[in-house]
């Protein structure tokens, strides 16, 4: 099967083969590559081919348009509003087997983040295994705001910046820049959209050279053993979905995603 051949994914992402790289970039710019449910099954299905059996050996995650992902698709939320609790586990469970289908890539994943990156967009690139970001990139854990959590995407989040940063950011909501997303280590590198164009072509060039079953056993060992794995991320799977759901259907939540569609500050804003 070619990768190019799945019909949600040519909507929903371009793609581009150079040698043994496949560039993927979320194709949703008018929206500012916000998470709908179209675009996560769809990055759920890329991510779960076996790159290395058609010859690639490094994935390129990135966005078309201003932002590389600004968060959840504002049509998507309110639909979300109207969910049951039980669709609403549903929904999070689907957001993350995103994430642990990204872990679980069997080549590297490099995600380079440009303009607006928040909530679930912030999760999409802390699950990368390189993650870059152009200078101007801003941040944010925007959930707080809503009456939510950023409970799904807490797990692959907290691995890379610790419960300190989390527990600040989670609980402001405030933005955030990326050099003060590098100082915490939710990505590895920042700079000029050119120059950083420079350093992930020699991202690459290391990537390339290494030995592919190697990066391959490389990246099971480091799942399995040492950072966050599928199973911790399973074992976390069940509170979280539960967590985001309850608070969705809370009457908080109601009124946090109301007052966001209809421009006003919630009530518990004096």
């Amino acid at each position: 099967m070619k990768i190019a051949d799945e019909q949600s994914i040519r909507r929903w992402l371009l793609l581009k083969t150079e040698g043994d790289v496949i560039t993927c970039s979320m194709n949703f710019p008018e929206k500012h590559n916000a998470l709908s449910r179209d675009l996560i099954r769809a990055l759920t299905e890329f991510f779960s081919t076996k790159f290395l059996a058609l010859g690639i050996r490094a994935v390129v995650l990135r966005g078309e348009g201003p932002s590389f992902c600004a968060g959840a698709d504002i049509n998507y939320m309110k639909a979300m509003a109207n969910f049951s609790r039980e669709e609403n586990i549903a929904d999070a469970e689907m957001l993350s087997l995103l994430f642990e289908t990204i872990l679980a890539c069997e080549v590297p994943v490099i995600g380079l983040a440009h303009g607006n990156v928040y909530g679930g967009g912030v999760g999409l690139l802390a699950a990368c295994d390189i993650p870059l970001a152009t200078d101007d990139t801003k941040f944010c854990f925007s959930e707080v705001k809503l009456g939510l959590a950023p409970a799904v995407i807490s797990p692959v989040v907290l691995s890379r910046i610790g419960h300190t940063a989390g527990r600040r950011l989670f609980l402001t909501g405030e933005i955030f820049s990326a050099p003060q997303a590098q100082a915490m280590n939710l990505v590895s590198e920042v700079g000029p959209a050119a120059e950083i164009e420079v350093r992930l072509q020699q991202i690459l060039k290391y990537l390339l050279a290494a030995g592919p079953q190697a990066g391959n056993s490389i990246k099971l060992m480091l799942n399995r053993h040492y950072a966050l794995t599928a199973e911790t991320f399973s074992e976390k799977k069940k509170y979280l979905t539960n967590l985001i759901a309850d608070l969705r259907v809370s009457p908080e939540g109601q009124e946090g995603m109301s007052a966001f569609f209809e421009k006003r500050k919630p009530n518990w804003v004096k």
